[in-house]
């Protein structure tokens, strides 16, 4: 028999503000356009708010009608607001597969699970966008607890073989699976680890995931320095794509992941291992910096060392993908690097260095082997040959925006708007940019022509960019059209 819920949140208050944050949302109605609706006063709305998250617990009876009238909310679902809650057995991570459908107290609910915060704040759409990560985060997860039970199988095989060879007095084989189902058992307990640090860090607890993580790696320490520092790797890997998407912590606690990895391989045999976990602490770096931590310079500068050291072992002859990736990851470092600069003639060194890299890249990212590869490539080329030029005010620096723009519309070439829809609209953002940096240009006679082709670039852009799928593009885009409107506008004449 399900249960009845006396508790606080379950006041008449709270259900009823969830119930007209409901009916606002689904009638696409701001907190100002309600206030208004009600009272016919804005200023209201900081009262809507309240109610909306649950600080409200007893609306007066007045106020209960004006806004069940305003939202056309039936009188029976404002009666059974009234009534004792009964709390049925659900299904929580079943839920998960049907977001879309899910009402805001069921949103609200899941996301209290994953301790997301200010869940009563966020709209429905910016609640139902977390969830799907973390229900990605959730699956994953899952799965790990089957890894458990498999290694449990294996250490119960181990431990059986020893037992039989010990029964017909084999002492050797007896040792020998003894031994198996000691290393077995120790990768149980720090997989084990893993799976605590990673419900830790799904639900945002990201330094006990990291200290979780660092107790996993050591326990391996004195019985496999090697497998250490791999899980060392793919932890930071973890960490990385955790602060990618949610925010710097995970990234900071990454590089630390990292740094024993690297050094624990440094002077050994493991020169291809040393070289792979040695770039992605460069890649943790630049990014961390890219996000606009307060040591950037100096991460970028670790990041440059970090990847010329690991092109130390890697080579175009012998590891050419992995050289050529090396290569456009030091190229985006330098990139980052020389915007960060403010002395102009190391800014177009830190360039020119970035330029003569990516080119270096396409050697082996060629378009007919690896197109899509090579797009990016040219993308990013396009990008910093456009720098470059804008930082010279003569016809060398007017030729690299040109440049720019050619590159820009090569790599359009692969990525199509039907085949790689963010690819192409990123790309068309970065050619309406060129455009216009020559448009800008002291020694362009024709500016009105490159304004318009900017214009035309981030029209496009705008008409086949789905806006739901990539919100803060369309709003760059949009911000970019208004600019452009500007400049293309003659200055009014003061009569």
């Amino acid at each position: 028999m399900p249960s009845v819920d006396h508790a606080s949140d379950n006041a008449f208050g709270m259900r009823f503000g969830r119930l007209v944050r409901s009916y606002r949302e689904d009638t696409g109605l701001s907190l100002r356009d309600l206030a208004v609706r009600v009272w016919d006063d804005e200023g209201r709305k900081a009262s809507l708010s309240r109610l909306e998250n649950g600080r409200v617990g007893r609306p007066a009876a007045k106020t209960v009608q004006l806004i069940a009238l305003a939202l056309d909310i039936p009188q029976e679902e404002i009666d059974r607001l009234h009534e004792p809650a009964l709390e049925p057995v659900v299904d929580l991570s079943a839920q998960l597969d049907y977001l879309s459908r899910s009402s805001r107290d069921q949103l609200e609910a899941l996301a209290l699970r994953f301790e997301i915060e200010r869940v009563f704040e966020r709209p429905s759409s910016e609640l139902r966008e977390l969830l799907e990560r973390k229900a990605e985060e959730f699956r994953a997860y899952r799965r790990q607890f089957q890894l458990l039970d498999d290694r449990q199988e294996e250490i119960v095989a181990a431990r059986t073989a020893a037992n039989a060879a010990a029964e017909r007095m084999d002492f050797e084989e007896s040792e020998s699976q003894l031994r198996v189902a000691d290393r077995l058992q120790t990768l149980l307990a720090v997989e084990t680890k893993e799976v605590r640090a990673t419900q830790a860090l799904m639900q945002g607890r990201v330094e006990e995931a990291y200290t979780i993580f660092v107790s996993a790696a050591e326990a391996l320490r004195e019985i496999d320095l090697l497998e250490m520092a791999l899980r060392r790797d793919r932890y930071c890997r973890q960490l990385y794509s955790h602060g990618v998407r949610y925010g710097q912590e995970g990234l900071s606690f990454a590089l630390e992941l990292q740094r024993p990895a690297v050094e624990a391989l440094q002077d050994t045999d493991w020169r291809e291992d040393w070289a792979k976990v040695l770039s992605n602490q460069a890649m943790v770096m630049a990014t961390m910096a890219a996000h606009g931590d307060d040591e950037s310079a100096e991460l970028l500068d670790g990041a440059v060392q970090a990847f010329r050291e690991a092109l130390s072992y890697y080579s175009k002859e012998e590891t050419p993908r992995k050289w050529a990736l090396t290569q456009q990851n030091l190229a985006g470092a330098l990139h980052q690097l020389a915007v960060m600069t403010e002395d102009r003639a190391r800014k177009t060194e830190l360039f020119e260095q970035s330029i003569s890299t990516l080119r270096l890249s396409l050697g082996i990212r060629r378009k007919e082997v690896v197109p899509d590869e090579w797009a990016m490539t040219m993308h990013n080329l396009a990008i910093s040959l456009r720098e470059l030029g804008k930082g010279s005010k003569d016809e060398i620096g007017q030729r690299y925006v040109r440049e720019a723009v050619e590159a820009g519309e090569q790599a359009l070439t692969v990525r199509t708007q039907a085949e790689h829809p963010l690819d192409w609209a990123v790309t068309k953002e970065q050619l309406a940019w060129a455009e216009y940096a020559l448009a800008l240009h002291p020694t362009i006679n024709d500016s009105e022509l490159h304004i318009r082709a900017a214009c035309t670039h981030v029209e496009e852009l705008l008409v086949g960019c789905d806006r739901g799928k990539f919100p803060l593009l369309f709003e760059r885009a949009t911000e970019l059209r208004q600019e452009l409107e500007e400049a293309a506008s003659p200055p009014k004449v003061e009569t």
